[in-house]
């Protein structure tokens, strides 16, 4: 695609490059999320504030040929209000999160497994 078209090609090829991290950043902050690691919510926070920023983006045509279309700008702004959705309760629920994970990380210091 890149050969064919070379400023499409690219442009779709960096995006292709983006949305992959994008993908590999949020599972790994869904593992530390899940598990309970300090890390999980701060790493959180930014995949999602990210998402919000391509998601902004993506609403825009930025390929030759592309136009507006009603359906992906309802659809990007459901993907932003579900990405606010989440750092608002991650944001509210923080500190009793925080505290059960630095509880949980003593435990795995302090245990003997």
């Amino acid at each position: 695609m890149m050969i064919a078209m070379p400023i499409a090609g690219v442009i779709a090829g960096i995006g292709g490059i983006v949305l992959l991290c994008n993908s590999v950043f949020m599972a790994t902050a869904t593992y530390g999320l899940w598990t309970m690691q300090p890390w999980g919510a701060p790493l959180t926070t930014w995949v999602y504030a990210l998402g919000i920023i391509l998601s902004f983006l993506a609403m825009f045509p930025i390929l030759p040929g592309d136009r507006f279309s009603v359906g992906n700008v309802v659809l990007q702004l459901v993907f932003i209000a579900i990405d606010v959705w989440i750092l608002t309760y991650l944001h509210a629920y923080r500190p009793a999160v925080a505290s059960q994970a630095y509880e949980l990380d003593d435990l795995r210091k302090n245990s003997d497994l």
